[in-house]
């Protein structure tokens, strides 16, 4: 469902692996599990110095996990040992948004937290942007409404709401901002 929602915000998607992956203006990488070569490595740090946008979406429940081996030469990390659970907080406010588990994110500059935890944090690396965030299962296809072909309630809204934030901080260059009171990402939902 994530991957059907995000041309809300005008993006296109398309599944590529190898060098190929490195040829969009971002690319996002969900739960990653396999091995990641030198080769594959060295390019995503070309790509990223270069002027590339990378996104790192992991979380608790992601086993065999290898976004570490992604993040590492970035000087970022997901650590899976605290399991922080509770109210996502962006420090200026997001209203209630429950996570129920999350992997904090150690290096960058935190912009999500749960409690005192940092579960999401960008840096830069030359040209480029990297956002590693270690709540993905806020986004699987049970949180995210089960079906496309169903219009969100509030709360699930505020789920859209703070994946679009992040893609659009990615995407712009521009800190994670909510979005103003009444503007939910999914029209109506938060009426409902």
């Amino acid at each position: 469902l994530l991957e059907q929602w995000i041309p809300r915000l005008g993006c296109f998607i398309t599944r590529r692996s190898g060098a190929e992956a490195f040829s969009g203006d971002a690319l996002v990488v969900i739960c990653p599990t396999r091995s990641v070569s030198r080769e594959y490595r060295e390019g995503l740090v070309d790509y990223v110095a270069g002027g590339g946008k990378l996104l790192v979406i992991d979380s608790l429940e992601s086993r065999g996990t290898t976004a570490n081996s992604l993040l590492w030469p970035f000087g970022m990390t997901v650590d899976y040992s605290t399991a922080p659970q509770g109210e996502l907080s962006l420090r200026t406010g997001w209203p209630d948004v429950e996570v129920g588990g999350a992997c904090e994110i150690t290096g960058g500059e935190p912009f999500l937290w749960v409690g005192d935890t940092p579960v999401a944090a960008t840096t830069t690396y030359g040209k480029g942007t990297v956002m590693a965030v270690g709540f993905g299962s806020l986004w699987n296809d049970e949180n995210m409404g089960g079906t496309w072909m169903l219009e969100p309630d509030a709360a699930t809204a505020l789920r859209y709401d703070v994946l679009f934030a992040v893609v659009r901080g990615l995407l712009s260059g521009q800190p994670v901002t909510p979005p103003p009171p009444g503007d939910s990402a999914i029209r109506g939902a938060a009426d409902e």
